[in-house]
């Protein structure tokens, strides 16, 4: 999985149950030219930022564009730590021709509470303390699996636009 070795979405950096920094990265793949010329992150843990008031664009977190052979990577980090929680944020996108959108990341670990804001966690148990057990009977092979398939866009018509 390309965005979990590469850290993509936001991410506690170690693994402190206190308190911790937090890593942002946004991927573009080669041959893709969005035309952005900048990224950056707010939310509600700009208030745990010295200084810092949540949501506010002014004090948004600034990341920055990498070329490498995979593609194009926007990445920032958060120079304080937060203290353990649960935060809210977006991405504040600007394009070449100055526009500018707000969006959420989609490669979020948590979804927010409200308006399709993304989620990070600080601190909390870490993977270690989650052991998941064997099944007793091992797993089964691929070919006594029964695998279904289900289109969510046939049983939501009643959404449509």
């Amino acid at each position: 999985m390309f965005y979990m070795q590469e850290r993509l979405g936001a991410w506690q950096v170690g693994d402190d149950r206190e308190r911790g920094a937090v890593a942002f990265g946004v991927f573009f793949p080669p041959g893709f030219d969005p035309h952005v010329s900048s990224i950056q992150a707010y939310g509600d843990f700009q208030a745990a930022l010295p200084g810092g008031a949540a949501w506010d664009p002014a004090t948004a977190l600034p990341l920055y564009r990498t070329e490498q052979a995979e593609g194009t990577f926007w990445r920032g980090r958060t120079e304080a730590e937060l203290p353990a929680g649960f935060y809210e944020y977006k991405y504040r996108v600007t394009f070449d021709d100055g526009s500018t959108r707000i969006v959420s990341d989609p490669l979020t670990r948590y979804g927010g509470r409200e308006h399709q804001n993304a989620a990070f966690v600080i601190g909390g148990s870490r993977p270690a303390d989650n052991i998941v057990a064997p099944l007793a009977g091992g797993r089964r092979p691929l070919r006594d699996l029964t695998v279904y398939e289900l289109h969510i866009d046939d049983f939501t018509d009643e959404f449509r636009a």
